[in-house]
């Protein structure tokens, strides 16, 4: 196995209004933002990720190639509620074996999924949810994509 090079530190969202893009995603996600200048954060208090959003000029074009997926409860609830927030829902939910998911919209367009996991999914040795048997790190699948191929 490769020794680690780094770590991730935090997960940054390139975007026009830091500000309100964090007060959105911190109404979502149960947290309180830390604002500045051309800066945000938003810091979670169970795990310490950090999400931030920062100012830049250009906007959104294309679509992610990265995105945020947000466990929730109850799909139709949180959608409600993300709509709300000034979300918006794209397309039906999805449903396969992992669970259910539905494409969001954040305020200034960025993708990502509200999602509900199957109760069959395995669990690693700390009894947290896995897929592919990848212990922790959580992956969704591209349908047609091939499967991760776990390193040892």
């Amino acid at each position: 196995m490769v020794g680690s090079i780094g770590r991730i530190d935090e997960i940054v969202i390139d975007c026009r209004d830091p500000e309100k893009l964090a007060t959105f995603w911190a109404a979502l996600l149960g947290v309180a933002p830390a604002v500045q200048d051309t800066w945000a954060t938003l810091r979670d208090p169970e795990n310490g990720l950090v999400v931030a959003f920062q100012e830049v000029p250009e906007p959104k074009a294309g679509k992610n190639r990265l995105h945020l997926d947000v466990r929730v409860a109850d799909l139709e609830e949180a959608t409600a509620a993300c709509v709300i927030l000034g979300a918006t829902a794209d397309g039906p939910v999805v449903e396969d074996a992992d669970g259910s998911f539905q494409v969001m919209f954040d305020p200034e367009g960025h993708e990502f999924c509200l999602v509900t996991s199957s109760s069959v999914r395995p669990r690693d040795h700390l009894g947290r949810e896995t897929h592919d048997d990848l212990g922790s790190l959580s992956v969704k699948r591209v349908a047609g994509a091939p499967a991760p191929v776990p390193t040892t």
